[in-house]
C-alpha cells in the first residue's frame, strides 16, 4: 500500500507521454487534400475535441472530483462522432480526453472508495 504514490505517478507519466504521442501523430499525418486551397481561417475546428483534451489534462489536478473526469469523457465521445463529420479533424485530440477522463474517473472512483 505504500507503493500507491509512486505507481500512480508512473500511471501520470505514462499518460502524458500518450497524449503527446497522440497529438505528435494528428499533426504529422494529418491529412489535407491538394486540390483545396486553404485560406486563413477557413478551416472546420472540432470544439469538442479541444474541450475534451483541455479538461482531460485538467484531470491531472482536479482527479478526486468526478465531474471534470465526466465531462472530459462526454466531449471525447462526442469529438469523435464529430471528427468523422469533419473528415477526422481532431479525433487525435478526443480519443486523448476520452481515455484520460475514462482513466481518472477509475482513480476518482478508486480514491473515493478508500474513504
Amino acid at each position: 500500500m505504500d507503493n500507491i504514490p509512486v505507481v500512480a505517478q508512473i500511471l501520470a507519466i505514462i499518460i502524458i507521454f500518450a497524449l503527446i504521442v497522440v497529438l505528435i501523430k494528428d499533426f504529422i499525418f494529418r491529412k489535407k487534400p491538394s486540390s483545396v486551397i486553404e485560406k486563413k481561417g477557413s478551416a472546420k475546428s472540432n470544439k469538442y475535441a479541444n474541450w475534451a483534451l483541455i479538461l482531460g489534462i485538467l484531470c491531472l489536478f482536479f482527479a478526486t472530483t468526478v465531474i471534470v473526469p465526466v465531462l472530459a469523457t462526454t466531449l471525447g465521445y462526442l469529438g469523435t462522432q464529430e471528427a468523422t463529420k469533419v473528415e477526422g479533424s481532431g479525433k487525435g485530440k478526443s480519443l486523448a480526453g476520452l481515455i484520460l477522463g475514462i482513466v481518472y474517473i477509475a482513480v476518482a472512483f478508486y480514491t473515493l472508495a478508500r474513504y
